[in-house]
C-alpha cells in the first residue's frame, strides 16, 4: 500500500511575441514610393510568420506591392486607391501581435463635375459643383 512514485515534467518557457518598432503613418503624394517597416521580438525557437494586412484583407505580393524583406512593406507608384489601415500581423504557432499604421495618397482632385455658374456680375462669379 505505501510506497514511492516518481515524476519528471518539462517545462518550457517562450518568449512573447511583440511588435518593438510598428510601421508609422505616412503620407505620400501619388507616384512616390510608400514604405512601412515593422520589427519584431520573437522567441527564435519558433517559426514567424509575418503578414500585412490593407483594411483588414491580406496584402499579396505584385509587381507593386513588395513584401520581400520580412517586415517591410514596400508600395511602389502608389495611388489614391491606396489610401487605407495597413496592419502588420506577426505570428508564431503560440501566439500573435499586430500594430497599425495610416497610409494617405495625396493626388490632385478630379475635376468638378455638373458645374454651374451664379451671381455673375463684371469682377466676380460664384461657381457651384
Amino acid at each position: 500500500r505505501f510506497g514511492t512514485k516518481e515524476l519528471q515534467a518539462e517545462l518550457s518557457v517562450k518568449r512573447k511575441t511583440s511588435i518593438t518598432t510598428p510601421p508609422v503613418a505616412l503620407e505620400v503624394k501619388a507616384g512616390d514610393e510608400a514604405k512601412f517597416v515593422c520589427e519584431v521580438d520573437h522567441d527564435p525557437d519558433l517559426e514567424l510568420t509575418i503578414l500585412w494586412l490593407k483594411n483588414g484583407i491580406a496584402l499579396k505580393p505584385g509587381s507593386r506591392i513588395n513584401m520581400a524583406v520580412p517586415g517591410t512593406l514596400l508600395i511602389k507608384d502608389s495611388m489614391a486607391s491606396d489610401s487605407a489601415l495597413y496592419t502588420c500581423l506577426a505570428s508564431t504557432p503560440r501566439d500573435e501581435a499586430s500594430a497599425q499604421a495610416n497610409l494617405a495618397v495625396l493626388d490632385v482632385p478630379d475635376p468638378p463635375v455638373n458645374v454651374e455658374l451664379a451671381d455673375q456680375n463684371p469682377t466676380s462669379v460664384t461657381i457651384m459643383w
